[in-house]
């Protein structure tokens, strides 16, 4: 509707250089920064088009979209070029602006300086990569080195291999915020390695579901397997992604929300309340992961168990069933 202008632009629109006036301000920006987030170079090559011709107020909006966002107070690496952009910008109030956030970031401009900070920190010994210092409990130390730099970055800071790295490290000592490093790698070798090693001894709802992207099917069948006993239920549909609704009636009885699934249906027709959320709830979480075969096994379950085919719980399922 927006496109046809219908109504105003916003954060769902593609910002761009045809439609830059289309805007109005506040969401212009918005727009901006999702741009940055999803593709720095097409927001880069924006602002390079649009900025030299906006006021310097729109320009000096457009710098303070430049940062970490929610993750922490500052800038990752990969900002620095648009920073230093404004370095050369014709307001003396924005290049000192440019030149504040640089300075903010404590000379650690790229991914290998704050790699070279993490591992003054960590150590090498005995076939293990773990804190010299292991944190406090529930604490994630060094929150801002481990969200600029990268996999490869640490590895070579740490002077190993990055495949010795995802063998050698501390899953549990170091953390999620290494684990953030090995799902968000595009190695796929690096997070089979890491996968294996967590499928072995991890509970699944500790299993990164980005760990598996693209690994070989053996691996992500495995993984499939270990989620089917994830107390996360809605866990398995996004790991399937587009092949959910596959899943054979056997192995719908393996998941744990299908065991969930008759004491649920037992616990409404007994005391008349539904789950606390609906989102969360074992009809739903089995309609969304298995074949029309196991969705009618699982419908027929409910029924035998007194739910009217009318309920409103069975909905999902009878979509499933529909397409």
């Amino acid at each position: 509707m927006s496109e046809h202008g219908l109504t105003s632009f916003h954060e769902a629109n593609t910002l761009s250089e045809e439609n830059w006036d289309r805007w109005k301000p506040n969401p212009r920006l918005e727009a901006f920064r999702n741009l940055i987030r999803d593709d720095q170079d097409a927001a880069f090559d924006l602002l390079r088009r649009v900025g030299p011709s906006q006021p310097a107020a729109t320009r000096l909006a457009l710098l303070s979209q430049i940062n970490a966002g929610g993750s922490f107070n500052g800038n990752y690496p990969r900002q620095v070029p648009l920073l230093k952009y404004f370095l050369n910008d014709r307001s003396a109030k924005i290049r000192d602006a440019a030149r504040e956030k640089l300075a903010n970031m404590n000379g650690l401009e790229t991914e290998a300086e704050h790699a070279a900070e993490l591992a003054k920190h960590i150590k090498v010994a005995g076939g293990t990569v773990t804190y010299k210092i292991a944190p406090k409990l529930h604490t994630q130390p060094f929150w801002v080195n481990w969200c600029c730099t990268t996999f490869d970055a640490l590895a070579e800071a740490l002077g190993l291999r990055p495949q010795e790295l995802a063998r050698q490290s501390d899953l549990e000592g170091l953390g999620s915020l290494f684990m953030l490093l090995v799902t968000t790698t595009c190695d796929v070798e690096l997070r089979s390695i890491v996968a294996s090693r967590m499928l072995d001894t991890a509970r699944p709802e500790e299993l990164p579901i980005a760990l598996f992207g693209g690994v070989e099917r053996p691996l992500w069948e495995r993984g499939l397997r270990a989620l089917f006993k994830s107390n996360y239920w809605n866990s398995v549909q996004e790991f399937l992604g587009p092949e959910r609704g596959t899943l054979n009636a056997l192995q719908m009885r393996e998941l744990a929300c299908f065991d969930s699934l008759k004491a649920s249906v037992k616990m409404e027709i007994e005391t008349g309340e539904l789950p606390v959320n609906t989102s969360y709830d074992p009809l739903r979480a089995v309609a969304l992961s298995v074949d029309k075969a196991a969705a009618q096994e699982a419908l027929e379950e409910a029924q035998s168990l007194g739910m009217k085919i009318d309920h409103p719980r069975l909905t999902m399922l009878k979509f499933n069933l529909a397409l």
